[in-house]
């Protein structure tokens, strides 16, 4: 019976979304890669010690329900929301120790935010001559990248301790009238 009703209820929202001209929009990703080494741990190696947290994330747009217009309308509405909730963190606690050639300790983010959402009505005027577009676009970006050593270090070579966050970000927010109609985007 449940699913009965959540597809009824999203036939009704594509129905009514059609009918109105909306466009909605909402994204979201999430990523934590962490790695901690306890203390008391003990890490030993006659080569190299990499000890790597990486994140990949992505948000943007992707509408929930395609909504293609059916008839004519004055009104043209967007809605978006897309948002990155991304942690890499590596974590060498005091009383941990890393015997090895070479230690190499990375925690890294990757984010790509491209947020876009566009109002714009099918139809040039009602009966009035007035049309109106409305768009709200939302995104947000939480990356963070760590890393922390606080053991006990035996290294002959060579140490790295990296933490990086890289990424492109995007929002667009697009309303669309003919020359008598009225436009608002935020």
């Amino acid at each position: 019976l449940a699913n009965m009703g959540t597809g009824t209820l999203s036939t009704v929202v594509q129905e009514l979304g059609a009918i109105a001209g909306v466009q909605i929009v909402y994204s979201q990703s999430q990523a934590d890669a962490t790695i901690n080494v306890k203390n008391g741990s003990v890490i030993r190696a006659d080569k190299g010690v990499d000890i790597k947290a990486e994140t990949v994330t992505g948000a943007g747009s992707r509408p929930i329900i395609p909504i293609p217009l059916k008839v004519g309308t004055p009104l043209a509405a967007g809605v978006m929301y897309a948002s990155i909730d991304a942690k890499a963190n590596v974590n060498v606690e005091s009383g941990a120790t890393i015997t090895a050639k070479d230690l190499t300790v990375t925690a890294h983010n990757n984010a790509t935010m491209d947020g876009s959402i566009t109002a714009k009505p099918k139809i040039t005027a009602n009966s009035s001559g007035q049309v109106v577009s409305v768009a709200v676009g939302v995104t947000n970006t939480d990356v963070e990248s760590g890393a922390n050593v606080a053991g006990t270090l035996n290294v002959s070579g060579n140490v790295q301790v990296v933490a990086t966050n890289e990424g492109s970000y995007s929002t667009s927010v697009t309303v669309a009238t003919p020359p008598d109609g009225v436009a608002a985007g935020g």
